[in-house]
């Protein structure tokens, strides 16, 4: 998966250039089809997760391209809601654990395999969320859902983690985090919300 992703990450910057060449000559039906058929040639590529939810494939998508640069797969297991929370706080919520851990996971600097895993799990109203991915340094939780950042501006940064107990908060459920064993787990439960 990341050969696949090196390669078409190269010919991508030589379809920019045709891009940029088609529309500074005004041929703006020809530069859609040209998009259209690379975004054709990226799905083929592309690993595709099927959550149930359309909106967290696509995320899954992306981050999974992303989490390829540093050698790590991301797997999924389970079903994402489609009601009962909003899109943008469910996509809050797994962009930013997800992106964490794809941080985590760079900070290995071997060529090591790596993987982040998700669960995702909904009974009788109630969302269960547990990503998991190693870690290579110490990780420092206060409070269960609070962790400290090693990024030296520490004022700028750390935000991710608060938006999702903060997300999961405002719908009558919590997040836990722990970090055992070189193991780091966020444990996301919240009540899905009745339609009216």
């Amino acid at each position: 998966m990341y050969s696949e992703f090196r390669s078409f990450r190269h010919d991508f910057r030589n379809h920019l250039l045709c891009l940029r060449s088609l529309l500074a000559e005004n041929e703006v039906q020809r530069a859609c089809e040209y998009m259209d058929e690379i975004e054709c040639m990226s799905h083929s590529r592309k690993k595709t997760f099927d959550t149930g939810n359309i909106i967290i494939d696509a995320l899954l998508n992306d981050k999974s391209e992303k989490a390829a640069q540093v050698q790590t797969q991301i797997t999924f297991s389970g079903y994402s809601p489609t009601v009962g929370i909003t899109s943008a706080d469910l996509c809050t919520v797994f962009a930013n654990a997800i992106d964490n851990a794809i941080e985590a996971c760079a900070k290995d600097k071997s060529s090591a395999e790596k993987q982040i895993e998700i669960r995702s799990d909904f009974q009788q109203g109630f969302y269960q969320l547990r990503i998991t991915n190693p870690v290579f340094e110490q990780v420092e939780i206060r409070n269960g859902n609070q962790i400290r950042t090693s990024k030296e501006d520490a004022a700028l940064h750390g935000f991710g983690v608060a938006n999702i107990v903060w997300t999961a908060q405002r719908y009558g459920g919590d997040a836990v985090l722990t970090a055992d064993n070189g193991l780091f787990a966020l444990e996301v439960s919240l009540w899905l919300k009745q339609e009216a």
